[in-house]
């Protein structure tokens, strides 16, 4: 059996390291250096330091003092490599040294002194490519692979985890989608359902007779039936004429012109139009006689088709007047006498309009004016079949 011989070993150098410095290259300044300096009684050392991701490669020099003077006149000034040293660490301590990597064998370091005399000198000190450490070389790659290894573990239940939260979110889109349709959905039902409903209104309830300047529209005419529906259950199902009787700018605009054509007349609905284009008006189930007196009708309602309201009467008030001298006489809300081109129309405040109607929050509600002309007269007269 062959014995193990001892390997040599190589004498240790007694170089003390008195500074260690980062240094960064000329031509890329994410890459750092680590610089070592070290001196003994005769001799100044550099050693410089690289390590990338797979391998640690050193260049180191070493320099007595007669070396550096026939580099830099600058060290005839130093007794000794240790005065030597402190000219070199004003350089490194000021960050004006440059490294420049001349090949893969040789890196430089350039300095600049200032000799007594104030004038520059410049030189250089080379570092030799020394070794490439395997061993260190080996120990970094397992580390990065242990460190790549961790590192995918991580990543795979970081994805994972995103996964999930991606698939939660798509789940949630998804329900949110599927009410958002639903909703869309309801919606368009309830839109053709209203469109039908309205239309039903207008085709199967109400025949329109004679209506060539007809103002309503399909929601004031719903909100009138349905008025009307609440005041008299009877007419429930049946089917409603509505016919123009009267229009002030067709028959003449004034009141007799107006009372030829509606006297004695049940069941009608006058429509005033404002200059400034207000609608609202007055049902009256009582007919006018012409005999004056005011009357009860608690049938009877003033709407507003801008505001989409009725007002209802109260009850067993004598709100209706019967005489043959007005359009329109109710008593402390519509009141419209004598030539329509001629006279504006007074509107009434909340309170006089409360005491024989319900729902008048604002004063001068229905005209949206203290005083207001008349654009348009029409009265309209019911038949319920």
């Amino acid at each position: 059996m062959e014995n193990d011989c001892p390997k040599p070993t190589t004498p240790k150098e007694n170089f003390q390291i008195l500074k260690k410095y980062t240094l960064k290259s000329s031509l890329d300044n994410k890459k750092n250096y680590l610089l070592e300096l070290g001196a003994n009684n005769n001799e100044i050392k550099l050693k410089l330091n690289i390590t990338n991701e797979f391998v640690q490669y050193i260049y180191e020099n070493k320099y007595i003092l007669d070396d550096l003077i026939k580099i830099s006149k600058i060290f005839k000034l130093c007794d000794n490599v240790i005065e030597a040293v402190t000219y070199l660490n004003e350089n490194f301590e000021n960050n004006i040294v440059i490294l420049k990597e001349e090949n893969s064998d040789l890196i430089s370091l350039s300095f600049k002194m200032i000799l007594p005399n104030n004038k520059e000198e410049n030189f250089q000190l080379d570092l030799k490519k020394k070794i490439l450490d395997h061993k260190i070389s080996l120990e970094n790659l397992y580390k990065i692979i242990n460190n790549i290894q961790n590192e995918n573990k991580a990543k795979n239940i970081e994805n994972e985890e995103m996964k999930n939260e991606i698939n939660s979110l798509k789940n949630q889109i998804n329900e949110k989608d599927t009410i958002i349709n639903e909703l869309k959905e309801s919606f368009n039902k309830f839109v053709e359902d209203s469109k039908t409903q309205l239309k039903s209104i207008s085709d199967s309830l109400i025949e329109l007779n004679n209506l060539n300047n007809f103002l309503f529209n399909y929601s004031g005419i719903s909100m009138i039936y349905e008025a009307l529906k609440l005041k008299m259950p009877q007419i429930k199902e049946k089917k409603i004429e509505l016919k123009l009787i009267y229009q002030a700018s067709l028959d003449g605009q004034n009141w007799r012109n107006c009372h030829q054509k509606i006297n004695k007349i049940e069941d009608t609905m006058s429509l005033v139009i404002t200059k400034k284009g207000r609608k609202f008006g007055v049902f009256r189930h009582i007919g006018i006689n012409g005999d004056g007196p005011w009357r009860i009708d608690n049938n009877a309602f003033i709407f507003s088709l801008d505001n989409h309201k009725i007002y209802n009467v109260k009850k067993n008030k004598a709100v209706i007047a019967c005489d043959n001298s007005c359009f329109i006489q109710v008593m402390n809300t519509i009141v419209i006498t004598d030539d329509l081109l001629i006279n504006s129309y007074k509107d009434y405040d909340m309170n006089q309009m409360n005491t024989y109607f319900e729902g008048f929050t604002k004063d001068y509600e229905l005209s949206k004016e203290k005083n207001y002309c008349v654009e348009e007269l029409e009265v309209y007269s019911f038949k319920f079949n």
